[in-house]
């Protein structure tokens, strides 16, 4: 059904997949130690603010950064198999 190419593909999403997962924990964590530093008056509302954005934006991106397959290619290789 799926070429060697294909199933290579495949294999690498899902082996970016869990280092994505791995990545949005552990930026969780930053974001409750950065929650828990502002409470404690550590750090100011400015740099707890830009850290913040900084966070959800590569929470967001992070599946399309690194090595392995992007979104892109995933939906080319599902459109082929129509």
């Amino acid at each position: 059904m799926f070429s060697e190419h294909e199933l290579d593909i495949i294999r690498k999403a899902r082996k970016k997949l869990s280092r994505s997962k791995f990545s949005t924990i552990f930026m969780v964590l930053i974001l409750a130690a950065l929650i828990f530093a502002m409470f404690n008056g550590q750090i100011g509302d400015k740099e707890f603010t830009f850290l913040i954005f900084t966070l959800v934006f590569l929470t967001i991106a992070q599946p399309q950064l690194g090595p392995g397959p992007k979104y892109a290619d995933l939906v080319e290789l599902l459109e082929s198999k129509k």
